[in-house]
């Protein structure tokens, strides 16, 4: 979860992410950037249970790792394919 400041009137800055799934603050490297972190974004179409809604979602690394690792089909790690 990215939590903003305005900094203009059409600008936004992030402050802090915070892991939606642990709430664990992400660490800042610098001023402008984070340690890594996954980052979903998942628009719901027609033909679901949520049509038009938009949801959104950050995972430390450690959460993602528990997140697929409960897949019952792996997560592809390489991603060479063309």
């Amino acid at each position: 979860m990215k939590i903003y400041k305005d900094v203009f009137v059409s600008e936004k800055k992030i402050v802090d992410i915070y892991c939606n799934m642990c709430g664990k603050k992400i660490e800042r490297v610098n001023e402008d950037t984070f340690h890594d972190y996954f980052h979903a974004i998942k628009e719901w179409g027609y033909f679901s249970d949520m049509d038009n809604e938009k949801h959104s979602f950050d995972l430390c690394q450690d959460c993602y790792k528990k997140f697929i690792g409960q897949f019952e089909i792996s997560a592809t790690e390489n991603n060479n394919e063309k």
